[in-house]
């Protein structure tokens, strides 16, 4: 017994680790990326279930696995279509095994139990310790277990040391889990986001643009730095210049969406990413940008009595197959220089290979 709840939390330890590190750090929308991580994350769900059912703990002449476990998993970390596709082809796997009652029972409480946790955790978002909401959904999940077991099953001898059993187990591998999860994701921010401004790092930048290129997806790259940011710094000192960089950040990402993505490359440089071909709704939504900035005072505070304001300037260019990364880096920090030029608080578009 001791064997197969061991085994079961290492599928699930793995499992976790597996997702968690695919998704390290934030991935371009795009539709070929979104197809492939749906297709992967099903696939690694399904695995994870049917290994779960393989390593059940046989107790009484009766089989045990912490599937109800895997599905808070599943609704506390996963897209709820990956979730239910990735249930889907578990229970299909096992039906291929013998379309036995069991296989039914699984398919039956699978489904029932991840549409009641979307629907509890949804109603209770923000509103518990992301601890507490855990161990709520972790309960429910197993009294649901419990109660769909013994309808379908009847009554087990001896009933309350198997589930006794199965719940003080259950409730160490959720608290291991839990924390293990909070420990990758601390590493993973401290690797991928800039801890002043909040926003993704050079290296997310350079992840995000691979993606794009290996994808053949056109897109308008931008680099920007605030103009005259060091001598704010040595006028009002670096606290000061600090507060304009969480400032600036922070105006950066309330224009993010689906195509438009921001990145701090270190000191006051930041670059941008627009997923589109058209130059006008790239040129457009930087030119919100840059008056939105402009609208940022000079002390950091937004609502402050400062008559003075930062200014930003901008060089964009076009990045489509013809043209790698590091090639566009080179362009938009030329065009960057030439806004500069034309007085500060300008954008600069530079042609690259393609006419744009």
């Amino acid at each position: 017994m001791i064997v197969e709840i061991l085994a079961n939390m290492a599928i699930l330890l793995i499992g976790n680790y597996l997702y968690l590190i695919k998704h390290s750090s934030r991935v371009i929308s795009t539709l070929m990326s979104f197809w492939k991580n749906m297709l992967q994350d099903s696939l690694l769900l399904s695995i994870q279930g049917v290994l779960l059912i393989n390593y059940a703990v046989v107790f009484s002449g009766g089989r045990y696995d912490f599937r109800f476990l895997l599905l808070v998993m599943i609704v506390e970390y996963y897209d709820f279509r990956v979730g239910l596709i990735g249930t889907l082809l578990f229970s299909i796997i096992r039906f291929a095994w013998g379309g036995t009652a069991h296989a039914w029972f699984i398919l039956f409480y699978c489904l029932v139990t991840l549409f009641l946790l979307y629907f509890v955790k949804k109603n209770i978002k923000n509103r518990l310790t992301k601890l507490i909401e855990i161990l709520l959904l972790d309960f429910i999940s197993f009294a649901l277990f419990v109660a769909l077991s013994v309808l379908a099953f009847g009554m087990p001898k001896p009933l309350l040391s198997i589930y006794m059993s199965l719940f003080f187990a259950n409730l160490i591998m959720i608290l291991v889990l839990f924390k293990f999860v909070q420990d990758v994701r601390q590493a993973q921010e401290v690797a991928n986001i800039d801890f002043l401004t909040h926003l993704y790092n050079r290296r997310t930048l350079y992840s995000n643009a691979n993606q794009l290129f290996t994808e053949k997806v056109n897109y308008w790259f931008t680099m920007m730095d605030i103009d005259f940011f060091k001598t704010y710094n040595d006028r009002f000192g670096h606290e000061i210049g600090d507060q304009i960089l969480e400032e600036v950040a922070r105006t950066l990402t309330s224009y993010e969406s689906s195509k438009i993505y921001f990145y701090r490359l270190g000191g006051d440089e930041f670059a941008g990413i627009i997923v589109s071909d058209e130059f006008n709704y790239a040129y457009n939504k930087l030119e919100e940008v840059r008056v939105a900035v402009s609208k940022v005072p000079v002390d950091g505070k937004l609502n402050s009595e400062c008559i003075e304001h930062v200014t930003a300037s901008l060089g964009m260019v076009f990045v489509d197959k013809s043209l790698n990364f590091k090639e566009a880096l080179m362009l938009a920090d030329k065009a960057l220089y030439e806004a500069k030029e034309l007085g500060r608080n300008h954008i600069f578009v530079k042609e690259s290979k393609t006419k744009i």
